[in-house]
């Protein structure tokens, strides 16, 4: 599936039209590709996570003259893992309406947590610090050394 079907399979499936989706697909690319450029980790839960990593450089045989070594300079490369909701869809452990279900469930809860948070104030619950607990006074007990054991007068 190439984009134009991607984009034509969510606007049969929902109720927003083609330019829409569209420009929200468009929207959720470009997001991608701004946070891997600045470094950042564009994650998921149950999909998957976008993320730059850097290849170090390296030595190769040059393909055309074999013969010959070349080296491969260090880039930076976009790496996708798979989330474990979408191995398990795969892997067919799990349906698709169940996979779609665990990977948009996240969301919505988040979404209501956030509104919830918004309209009613949080409660704060106050530190408490302990209390140190009295410590009883020690008296100092006499060590007794060698020189007070021995008589004075025994010389």
């Amino acid at each position: 599936m190439n984009k134009a079907g991607l984009i034509e399979k969510i606007a049969d499936q929902s109720s927003v039209n083609r330019k829409d989706v569209e420009k929200t697909l468009d929207t959720m690319i470009e997001t991608i590709i701004t946070e891997l450029l600045n470094g950042g980790k564009v994650n998921i839960v149950g999909f998957g996570s976008f993320e730059a990593k850097t290849r170090h450089a390296r030595g190769g045989i040059n393909p055309q003259k074999p013969t010959e070594r070349i080296t491969i300079p260090e880039v930076r490369v976009a790496k996708f893992k798979t989330g474990k909701t979408l191995k398990d869809a795969l892997k067919g452990k799990i349906s698709v309406k169940e996979a779609v279900a665990a990977v948009t469930a996240p969301v919505v809860e988040e979404k209501a947590a956030s509104v919830k948070s918004s309209v009613e104030p949080k409660e704060e619950t106050p530190i408490s610090t302990p209390t140190p607990e009295p410590v009883a006074p020690v008296e100092a007990t006499p060590v007794e050394t060698p020189a007070e054991t021995t008589p004075a007068a025994s010389v």
